[in-house]
């Protein structure tokens, strides 16, 4: 369940070292066990017992600007040679990633229920034992 920036160029043929490359953030199937990616999908959308708390959308919502700015300023030491675009990506993944996880700490999600609270001992929801959060992760791919 990874959100996915694609740069694209306006004008003119694509530089070949920025076709199909993808920067995948949060929950990457490569790098991502099948029990993170189902709670992080549960909790995202929510189900019939676990209301909606979206924080990798809220996350990247929030954020996008400056992921944006951040790829402006590295697109002309990508084009003249001196940066590469993994090392642009890499970079912007890094920051996202912690994005990420300050959005599921901090986040002002829908208190656990009655029950989860009993279970677990805390009302803050998206913080159990933490795997989900730091499980949180970035990958560049090509397409």
């Amino acid at each position: 369940m990874p959100v996915s920036l694609k740069v694209q160029r306006k004008k003119g043929k694509m530089p070949p070292q920025l076709q199909n490359m993808n920067l995948k953030i949060g929950f990457p199937r490569s790098k991502s066990t099948q029990a993170n990616i189902m709670k992080a999908v549960w909790n995202e959308f929510g189900t019939r017992r676990i209301p909606e708390r979206p924080f990798l959308r809220t996350s990247m919502r929030n954020n996008r600007k400056k992921y944006i700015d951040m790829l402006h300023k590295d697109a002309k030491n990508v084009l003249n040679g001196s940066r590469t675009i993994q090392q642009s990506l890499t970079r912007v993944g890094i920051v996202a990633q912690g994005d990420v996880q300050m959005s599921i700490s901090t986040g002002n999600w829908t208190p656990n229920a009655p029950s989860t609270i009993r279970r677990k001992g805390s009302s803050r929801p998206l913080i159990d034992t933490g795997a989900m959060r730091q499980a949180v992760t970035w990958v560049v791919e090509n397409a």
